[in-house]
């Protein structure tokens, strides 16, 4: 992330986009983009280790290859209003 969030902020955020198996939220309303950010770089993070499954790849995505997109299916973008 290109912001300097703190650890605290972070974690929060990782909390709120911890889907269990059952499903998870819609719609995300997140006026700072941090959580939209997560989501976007999470994508790009499991794209680059489907197609290399490189050894530098995180532990995270050998445990969970599609943490960011498998929620984003019944997800549909909000429009400022």
């Amino acid at each position: 992330m290109e912001r300097r969030d703190s650890l605290g902020v972070l974690w929060c955020i990782k909390r709120e986009l911890g889907w269990s198996p059952c499903g998870g939220p819609d719609l995300i309303v997140d006026d700072g983009g941090d959580a939209t950010l997560l989501i976007h770089e999470g994508v790009k993070a499991e794209e680059i280790y489907e197609f290399s499954l490189a050894a530098t790849s995180t532990s995270n995505l050998k445990g969970h290859p599609t943490k960011f997109t498998k929620p984003l299916n019944p997800m549909c973008p909000s429009q400022r209003t």
